[in-house]
């Protein structure tokens, strides 16, 4: 004798879990992204237009290449 309503009861439960714990991963994994949008800061720093180095935003000159700035 084969109990097929056990069998297919057995799949739909398991694709019901399945289909929850998805969702909860989904979830997670949206909340985590948001969180780090937040993080985003301001710049500190600019990029020297002649020699292409992150300098100071308050700078006047490239301390590399000591080109005059803007």
């Amino acid at each position: 004798m084969i109990a097929y309503g056990s069998f297919l009861m057995t799949i739909i439960n398991f694709l019901i879990i399945a289909f929850f714990i998805f969702l909860l991963v989904k979830a997670v994994n949206k909340l985590r992204e948001d969180k780090e949008e937040e993080v985003e800061e301001e710049a500190t720093t600019k990029v020297c237009p002649f020699c292409k180095t992150e300098i100071d935003l308050e700078a006047t000159r490239c301390p590399n290449c000591t080109s005059q700035l803007d």
